[in-house]
C-alpha cells in the first residue's frame, strides 16, 4: 500500500506544467485504472461462466449467465481498446514516435 501512495506522490511532485499534468494523469490511467476496469471485466465474465454452468437446467438462469459473459466479453475488449490507444497516444506525443507494430 506505502509502494502506491508513494508512487502517486513522485508523480504529483513532477507536475511543473500542463504537459507534466497530463502525464502524469496517463500514466495514472495506464497504471491503475485501465487494469482495474479490465480486471473488474474479468470477474463479470468469470461469473457468467460460473452462473451459466450452475443453472441446472434453468432457462432463465442460464440466459443471465449467457448476459454476463456477454457483458464481460464486451467489457474486456472496450477496455483493451482503451488501453492501446493510451498507449499509442502516449507514444506518439510524449515519446517522439508512432508505435509502429513488429513482427517478432
Amino acid at each position: 500500500m506505502d509502494i502506491n501512495k508513494n508512487s502517486l506522490m513522485a508523480q504529483s511532485a513532477n507536475v511543473q506544467d500542463f504537459r507534466g499534468l497530463v502525464a502524469s494523469m496517463i500514466d495514472l490511467i495506464k497504471g491503475y485504472v485501465v487494469p482495474f476496469i479490465i480486471s473488474l471485466a474479468l470477474v463479470v465474465f468469470l461469473w457468467g461462466i460460473f452462473k451459466t454452468v450452475t443453472a441446472a437446467g434453468d432457462p432463465k438462469k442460464r440466459q443471465e449467465g449467457i448476459a454476463y459473459i456477454t457483458y464481460g466479453i464486451i467489457g474486456l475488449a472496450v477496455m483493451i481498446s482503451v488501453w492501446s490507444l493510451v498507449y499509442l497516444l502516449t507514444s506518439t506525443f510524449f515519446q517522439g514516435g508512432p508505435v509502429i507494430p513488429q513482427l517478432s
